[in-house]
């Protein structure tokens, strides 16, 4: 049996990480919007992955949307021990055996009706509107995969990604009131390409200083 390697988590800079130029994967801003709301939601939960020189294997989506907010350390944890043919190939597998997992329609639609009931944002679960209301009224849906950037106008990214934020801040309005620890937000949000920006009225929230965005590793 293959032992299992010795995982590390440190926090590095997010200059010194290295995209795969090669990497097949694509996220558009829509998506990187989601991530982003998601990270000030529940703080880090995955860290990057990264080779002996930085060079980023999984993650790369996560690298954009800590850009956004405005991030300068990331945690990452280094496979050093990993082949350029092993790297090549997780590249590729770290993304597609999720998207071979399926779901129990009957299991997802009793949780999330179970926080609809606790008033949770329910964008940040990562399904839109339109997929919510047919889960949630029990029709048969076909949940779609990663689309192109091309498939998602900039103004469709723009209110996703506003609408994102806006949910995010009613709920941790919501756990404020319950005396649970509360993410501190100060810096302006935009796109690395500055195809949007985020309303001023968000400004004073969605965006997130290195020392008060939680890593929940």
């Amino acid at each position: 049996m293959h032992e299992l390697n010795e995982m590390k988590i440190e926090i590095r800079p997010i200059e010194a990480l290295i995209p795969y130029a090669r990497n097949p994967r694509v996220h558009n801003e829509a998506q990187i919007a989601q991530i982003a709301a998601s990270m000030v939601e529940f703080g880090w939960t995955q860290p990057i992955l990264v080779d002996g020189s930085n060079g980023i294997i999984a993650g790369h989506g996560r690298l954009q949307a800590a850009r956004q907010l405005g991030l300068s350390k990331v945690p990452v944890i280094e496979l050093a021990h990993l082949s350029e043919t092993q790297k090549r190939a997780y590249v590729i597998a770290d993304n597609q055996l999720t998207i071979n997992a399926v779901w129990d329609d009957e299991l997802l639609r009793i949780e999330l009706e179970a926080l609809r009931e606790d008033e949770f944002s329910m964008p940040l679960t990562g399904f839109d509107e339109a997929e919510l209301e047919e889960l949630l009224s029990g029709e048969e849906i076909t949940i779609g995969g990663q689309t192109d950037d091309d498939a998602v106008p900039d103004v469709q990214a723009q209110t996703i990604f506003t609408d994102q934020f806006h949910h995010a801040q009613l709920h941790e309005r919501r756990r404020s009131q319950d005396n649970r620890p509360q993410v501190s937000l100060s810096e302006s949000v935009h796109t690395r390409s500055g195809a949007f920006h985020v309303c001023d009225c968000l400004l004073h929230w969605a965006a997130v200083r290195d020392d008060s965005l939680s890593y929940a590793l």
